[in-house]
């Protein structure tokens, strides 16, 4: 791949991030929402053998994993920003 100047490869690389942000923010959401779904049949006793209050163990973890990877969209948003409003010579 040969870029013509500096303003092209920065803007392929903007894209490149704003695609790995919504990628991110898409997975995080997933993760909490299918963590929500295991807690609710967790709890209600859905799954055999299991106790109920491994629902909530499982919802705090998975909420981790959430806020960890919806932080990591962020500043990678920050950085889209960031790098937009720098002026190239």
């Amino acid at each position: 791949m040969k870029f013509n100047n500096k303003q092209e490869i920065n803007i392929k690389h903007l894209r490149l991030l704003r695609i790995c942000s919504t990628i991110l923010k898409v997975y995080a959401w997933f993760v909490l929402v299918s963590a929500v779904f295991i807690s609710i049949a967790l709890g209600f006793g859905i799954v055999p053998l299991m106790p109920r209050w491994i629902g909530f163990v499982i919802l705090g973890g998975y909420s981790f994993f959430f806020v960890f990877f919806y932080t990591i969209a962020l500043i990678a948003d920050f950085l889209i920003t960031l790098g937009s409003a720098i002026k190239w010579k």
